[in-house]
């Protein structure tokens, strides 16, 4: 792992930031408790409001790019949702623990591969009773 992890973290939250202009963010600590801060140290989930680009709420991680590190790849998680609601912070907080923690949730076939079903499938990501694509 590389000596990135306060930066890199703050580079997600400034895309964030950029991407989704025009809208609030809220950046929350979660109190992760001693264990899996030691496995995610830098986490934070950005709450993102409604505006210009998109009418619901976003959920992203900021820290596990770091965590996971290697060779300059890494991921970050997004969930996206009609409501605000903690649930979904703590949902983040538990993905980012479990695959940082050893449990890599990398998709076999990539990201590219599930967007491109997504798109097949037409699918509404904010649509809670949308049928499963994957």
């Amino acid at each position: 792992m590389s000596d990135t992890r306060g930066p890199a973290a703050e580079a997600v939250e400034s895309h964030v930031r950029a991407f989704f202009e025009g809208h609030p963010v809220e950046v929350v600590d979660y109190d992760l408790g001693p264990g899996r801060r030691e496995v995610v140290p830098d986490l934070r989930v950005l709450v993102v409001g409604p505006g210009p680009r998109n009418d619901g709420w976003a959920y992203v991680t900021a820290g596990c790019w770091a965590a996971m590190e290697k060779d300059g790849h890494g991921l970050e998680f997004v969930v996206t949702s009609h409501v605000r609601d903690r649930r979904f912070i703590e949902l983040m907080v538990m993905i980012a623990s479990y695959h940082c923690g050893g449990h890599r949730l990398d998709r076999r076939h990539g990201h590219e591969a599930l967007e491109q079903l997504f798109d097949e499938a037409e699918m509404i990501p904010t649509d809670p009773f949308r049928a499963s694509v994957a």
